[in-house]
């Protein structure tokens, strides 16, 4: 481009030329002369004439090309949006590929446009290709600098021209499509959908964090609204008759400025989002520019010119720009209207600000609104203008929507600020009413109209972030420890520990947890360098060094010596303090190739592999090995729901069934989230889906599995026969755990080989429990609140396996169903695969041969009605009759409707397990007391009153399980019993009517479990607490006080301390010496729980408590804890679980730093009056926390506190609590 003053020159050198042509000469008479002044005219006023109409287009240019840039960015932005959708599109449809190995299952993920509406968008191509073009065009040609540059570019004139034409169709094309607002609305619509639903399918197979975020966006703090009214008010005559348009404006500033303040922080996703934010910004910064200059114009007038007041061109410069302010904020407002695109908060469910209750409208602005409409409808009743009428319900519809989005949006500030103004219009209402000023009515109707719009469009609408952890929280959390403390250790401890394996089936979460893992901020501290590698097998070791090496060096190297590569890791593997991620390790050979390579001596680094095999794990190292379990019932479902949308219905049971089929596993349940994504989840699509997972691709990760595991399962007897119980449950039936212990324990597969009488066969029995569940062979469907399983089950892919393995490879009899024979199942409910296996049967078949003598008889049964039991009695009885149950060692009724057992109950001589739970049985006869080897009585959750005295003869006796109603009103002298082998003893009742047992307790001298309810005189109480510290091999200790109204009663108790094995203590009743006898507890103790104890002075009671190294769980529930204030201020170092219930004197609970170090679960349950937590942040490992039907005050100050200290610590290493918000009955406490 050629400079002004090169084009000067040229000007004057033509000039020259043309007087030397024209110059006069003597002899040239005037008519030349007067040529020569009409060609100079003539060219001087063509000039002028062209620098006027170059003028005018710049002018048509500039004020048009800010609004077409402005659109173009946007439709740009548009056109990318739909871009990374299809991109995103793509990479689900190959990871749905590599899961089922076909994509027509993603038929309704995909969101179509229509013929029209895709027309729309190739129409907006183009535009936006002609709108660029000209925009970038235009800023070329012309950047302001200097008059001569921006006036008189004749050399670019033609493009000028062009240019003009270009941005004069593009306004048009934009004007067209602007008036398509529809299309534009459903496109985006379209575009959003199909964004959230990838996003749900796509946050499990692609990890976020391999993409690069955008740079962190600079604080925005302006405060160009209160400059502008500062201005107004300082300068009056400044804005004279401009009234009704500087009032609007600054309503509009305030509103954008409080928005952007809102999005602050804000992670956008989508490009349109991010240019409506830049150009929302841009307008801030040129309107508080054009204040600035205003604010230095006024003041050097009244500076030189203080005589004179006369503003008439700066009111006349200020109302220009500020009716380009308004048309630009208007445009801005417009179009995001028009694109109907919207902000959205995603809140983790792990992360402490997750449903953070909104500041509520404050009671003030209430009432003034409030006010205001009742002075309008006294009005109305006067002569009701239509404007009055119009005016109160747009108030109110202003308030009703604003308390509307306080539950569901996240613009606080915005929020806030309509409310101000809201307040205001109210106030200006009520004043005008009065002075009678109908025209400003009819001004503050339309300010409210377009409140009421801005209120709509500047919204942030939250949505819950989706978690592809859910069940490794405590996985992550274990390991991280365990890492920290192996990088702190010294050389010969880190030798041991520093090669750590996670083991787990396929799909199970091995390389998401290692991903977590190398992402954890204390990881990151501990370990600069961190490699994620893959492991491929190699047969050849040198292309697996390399491999390997590549990866941990981050270099391309080929070199072919052995050598080099061992000794070029050991260098790096010294010098650098890394974890290094062996993914998908699966055979040992592998290890043995490489295990020179990455532990060389003095290395600093740690190891961490992942593998399938858990044989691998303990090749590797078999004293740090991390078994990664099946997802519990609960966690399945989580992760199910953020993937499907399945709002409750009727249909809502069966999909629980249908995810229950995926037996937890998250590979499973990303099938079923790719099956049903996008689609109305129906009876007709559960049906598709339940054909398409019974497919052999499916079951492919558990055919691995059994593979993995059936040579163990071999050379382990015992467990395959633990394994082979489950085929007598119904398929994906929640067996639980103290059910299947009871029932390994009477068949005699948990010996005691080891002749330690510390293990019992109930904790061996559990222990192979937690072996098959460790295998990924048993999921745990549910855990107690101390980790324990409470119910688990069979998958069901797996289970058909194993029945498939055990029909091919055996040949039982018609009725056999186990690897050990004389198995039986009758099972009544509809079971849809109980034509599986020919060893269920109806209860009508007639199966049993005059030789056919089960060992075991398990019964099923759903319905109701008194004719069912007796069926079943019938058939006991006719069993019993006919010999053929004289070998029956285990009765498994559990469930199954039966008042009445058989009076020949007691010639089963070789029963050793009789489950009689939930069977509503009302009598026990006393030939049960011939049942000499019985070893397990179940009778909990029954309608027995009392026990038989015979019951006291079964000298074999291990577990007798009561209801709290059962009386034992006689027991034998203790010479003529033996009572050594009762382990457990629960559910018994105790009065002065059935005091048997409190005289003879303390003889039971190999209790481990003992549970007690009584209605007791304290002299009665104080003889039985006096036996209670004998029980030395007491394990689990519950009593439970009560008067005649089965109310809470005094509980007298003797210390504990002498119970060196107690580890579980519940007390439910007012404590006699209370804190004291608190004091003296076992150093053994693990769970405490409190019910009723009347602690009036607890805060003397929590340092005790404090002091005890294993305690792990405590809870006070309702009644237990008296005074206003609980104040943790130090101590605890090993609670895992906190429970505060229903303690309505509890005012203030603080947490002082250092105490509870460990806890993991909070829990804060109906205590009412509980005002202010202090101290919650200092939980520096608390992973969730549980509000339940607390106040919205307390509530909204717990998760503030956590956002606030998120935001002042916005590095901490710690991960914040996932706080969960729940409403429960009262009587839950």
């Amino acid at each position: 481009m050629s400079s002004p003053l090169s084009n000067s020159v040229s000007w004057t050198n033509f000039v020259s030329r043309v007087w030397f042509f024209f110059r006069p000469t003597e002899n040239q008479d005037t008519v030349q002369e007067d040529l020569v002044e009409g060609f100079i005219w003539l060219v001087g006023g063509s000039y002028l004439l062209l620098a006027l109409v170059n003028c005018v287009i710049l002018q048509y240019m500039e004020k048009n090309n800010m609004w077409i840039r402005r659109e173009w960015r946007l439709l740009d932005a548009l056109s990318k949006d739909f871009k990374t959708a299809n991109k995103s599109m793509v990479q689900i449809k190959e990871r749905a590929q590599q899961v089922w190995e076909s994509v027509h299952n993603l038929r309704g993920i995909t969101h179509k446009l229509n013929e029209i509406e895709a027309r729309w968008v190739k129409k907006t191509a183009k535009v936006t290709s002609e709108a660029e073009r000209c925009t970038v065009g235009f800023e070329e040609q012309v950047d302001g600098r200097n008059f001569l540059k921006k006036y008189f570019l004749f050399k670019k004139f033609i493009t000028i021209v062009d240019l003009a034409f270009g941005m004069h169709r593009t306004k048009g094309g934009i004007e067209k499509l602007r008036k398509e607002k529809n299309y534009a609305n459903h496109v985006v619509r379209i575009l959003e959908e199909s964004r959230m639903t990838v996003r749900r399918l796509q946050d499990r197979p692609i990890d976020e964090s391999e993409h690069p975020s955008d740079p962190p966006r600079a604080p925005f703090d302006s405060k160009v609204a209160s400059d502008l009214e500062l201005l107004i008010s300082n300068r009056p005559n400044l804005v004279w008759g401009m009234s009704a348009q500087i009032p609007f404006v600054v309503m509009q500033l305030h509103l954008l400025e409080a928005f952007i303040k809102d999005l602050h922080g804000l992670k956008l996703e989508r490009a349109i989002e991010k240019v409506w934010l830049d150009e929302a910004q841009n307008i801030i910064d040129q309107t508080n520019n054009v204040i600035k200059t205003m604010l230095q114009e006024t003041a050097n007038k009244v500076r030189w010119l203080s005589i004179f007041k006369d503003y008439w061109g700066l009111r006349r410069k200020f109302k220009k720009n500020i009716k380009n302010v308004s048309a630009v904020l208007s445009h801005l407002l417009e179009t995001k209207e028009r694109y109907g695109f919207k902000f959205i908060r995603r809140e983790s469910s792990k992360d402490a600000n997750s449903n953070v209750p909104q500041p509520p409208m404050e009671d003030n602005t209430t009432s003034l609104i409030s006010s205001a409409v009742r002075s309008i409808r006294s009005h109305m009743q006067d002569q009701e203008p239509n404007s009055l009428t119009l005016l109160a319900k747009e108030l109110e519809d202003l308030e009703k929507l604003l308390k509307d989005q306080e539950a569901t949006e996240r613009a606080i500030g915005t929020r806030m600020a309509s409310y101000k103004l809201l307040e205001k219009m109210a106030s200006d209402a009520e004043l005008c009413m009065k002075n009678s000023q109908w025209t400003e009515i009819n001004r503050i109707h339309e300010d409210a109209s377009f409140l009421k719009r801005c209120v709509q469009v500047y919204r942030i609408d939250m949505m819950k972030e989706s978690s592809s952890v859910v069940g490794l929280e405590e996985d992550i959390h274990e390991l991280v420890l365990s890492l920290k403390q192996t990088a702190n250790t010294n050389n010969e401890a880190h030798e041991r520990h520093s090669v750590l394996s996670i083991v787990g089936m396929r799909g199970i979460g091995k390389r998401t947890l290692a991903k977590k893992i190398c992402h954890h901020r204390s990881i990151i501290n501990h370990f600069p360098v961190r490699r994620l590698v893959s492991v491929q097998e190699e047969s050849d070791e040198i292309r697996l060094l390399q491999s390997v090496g590549n990866q941990i060096l981050q270099i391309q190297e080929n070199e072919n010596e052995k050598e080099y590569w061992i000794n070029k890791l050991q260098v790096f593997l010294k010098e650098n303090r890394c974890l290094i991620v062996l993914d998908n390790l699966l055979l040992k050979q592998t290890w043995d190739r490489l295990k020179l390579a990455l532990i060389p001596d003095g290395s600093i680094s740690t190891i961490m592999l992942t593998t399938r095999d858990k044989a691998v794990a303990l090749h590797v190292n078999p004293s740090n090995i991390h078994p990664l379990r099946l997802r519990t019932r609960e966690e399945s479902w989580e992760l199910f729901t953020q993937m499907v949308d399945c709002p409750p219905s009727e249909v809502e049971i069966l999909t629980k069934r249908v995810v229950a089929r995926t037996g937890g596993l998250p590979l499973a349940i990303l099938r079923l989230g790719y099956l049903l994504s996008g689609k109305s989840v129906t009876e007709e699509e559960l049906s598709v889906v339940l054909e398409r997972v019974s497919q052999v691709h499916y079951q492919q990760p558990w055919v691995s599995t059994w593979d993995t595991n059936k040579e163990y399962l071999q050379s382990q007897p015992v467990l395959e026969k633990c394994l082979s119980y489950f085929e007598l449950f119904p398929r994906d039936f929640e067996v639980p755990a103290r059910r299947l212990v009871a029932l390994w324990v009477a068949q005699g597969l948990a010996q005691n080989t080891e002749l330690n009488e510390e293990r019992t066969e109930e904790t061996i029995a559990y222990g192979y429990l937690l072996e098959l569940i460790n295998r990924n062979i048993i999921q745990t469907v549910e855990r107690k609140r101390n980790g324990k399983v409470s119910t688990c089950r069979f998958p069901s892919t797996l289970r058909e396996l194993w029945l498939k393995n055990r029909r091919t490879t055996r040949t039982p009899c018609s009725w056999s169903v186990a690897s050990f024979d004389r198995q039986l199942a009758y099972r009544f409910d509809a079971d849809e695969d109980s034509g599986y296996s020919r060893s269920i049967h109806s209860l009508n078949s007639n199966i049993l041969g005059e030789d056919s003598c089960p060992l075991s008889i398990t019964v099923f049964d759903s319905r109701d009605g008194e004719r069912l039991g007796e069926e079943v009695r019938d058939f006991l009885r006719q069993g019993i009759a006919s010999g053929n149950f004289r070998d029956l060692q285990v009765l498994d009724l559990e469930r199954v409707l039966i008042p009445h057992l058989p009076s020949a109950i007691g010639k089963l001589k070789h029963l050793t397990y009789l489950g009689l739970r939930w069977t509503h049985l009302e009598t026990l006869p006393p030939s049960v007391g011939k049942l000499l080897n019985l070893q397990t009585l179940d009778l909990k959750h029954t309608n027995l009153g009392t026990l038989p005295s015979s019951v006291w003869k079964l000298n074999k006796l291990r577990n007798l399980h009561l209801s709290e109603v059962c009386r034992i009103k006689f027991m034998p002298q203790i010479s003529a019993i033996s009572m050594k082998n009762l382990h457990k003893l629960s559910g018994v009742f105790v009065d002065h009517e059935s005091r048997a047992l409190m005289e003879v307790v303390d003889k039971l001298n190999n209790l481990r479990k003992l549970r007690l309810t009584f209605q007791l005189t304290l002299e009665q109480q104080k003889r039985l607490a006096e036996r209670i510290p004998r029980l030395t091999h007491l394990e689990s200790l519950s009593l439970k006080s009560v008067n005649e109204d089965n109310q809470a009663h005094s509980l007298r108790l003797e210390p504990l301390i002498d119970l060196k094995k107690l580890s579980s203590l519940c007390l439910s009743g007012k404590l006699e010496r209370r804190a004291y006898i608190l004091s003296e507890l076992p150093e053994s103790l693990t769970e405490l729980t409190l019910s009723d104890s009347g602690l009036s002075r607890g805060n003397l009671l929590l340092p005790f408590l404090g002091n005890l190294p294993q305690l792990k769980f405590l809870s006070f529930f309702s009644g237990s804890y008296q005074q206003n204030r609980m104040d943790f201020s130090g101590g605890f170092p090993n609670l895992l679980v906190l429970k505060l219930w229903c303690l309505d004197t509890l005012v203030t609970l603080k947490v002082e730093e250092g105490a509870m170090q460990k806890l993991r679960e909070l829990e804060i349950r109906s205590c009412l009056n509980l005002t202010v937590p202090t101290g919650l942040t200092h939980l520096k490992t608390l992973q969730e926390l549980k509000l339940t039907s607390m106040p919205a005050k307390y509530t909204a100050d717990i998760e503030n506190a956590f956002a606030a200290a998120k935001r002042q610590s916005p590095d901490t290493i710690i991960h914040f609590p996932a706080i969960k918000i729940t409403n429960e009955s009262p009587d839950a406490c």
